[in-house]
């Protein structure tokens, strides 16, 4: 897909897509190493055997892969979660501020 953008749109020369896309996968990586390993405990913790254990585990391991993967892009100071931040974050922030 980063061969077709680079191809098609001139403009995305030099924006550091390979270091972002590189950022990404080390996060994404972890993050389901991880939520395999959050898993595995949690089913010896919580018995998957009825609906409850199971919205547990799911839950569980998805929470920890949400803060992981949250750390490892912050720690890795991708660009783009900032940008997402100050316009989810920042215009909520400013609304109060306004009131």
């Amino acid at each position: 897909m980063l061969f077709l953008a680079q191809r098609n749109f001139e403009g995305l020369r030099g924006q550091g897509l390979a270091k972002t896309m590189l950022k990404v996968l080390v996060a994404s990586t972890l993050m389901a190493l991880a939520v395999h390993m959050a898993s595995e405990q949690l089913s010896h913790i919580v018995p998957p055997t009825s609906l409850g254990g199971e919205l547990l585990l799911v839950g569980g391991a998805g929470g920890i892969g949400l803060v992981t993967y949250g750390l490892l892009v912050w720690l890795l100071q991708v660009e783009e979660i900032g940008r997402l931040r100050e316009l989810t974050v920042g215009r909520w922030l400013a609304r109060l501020r306004t009131r």
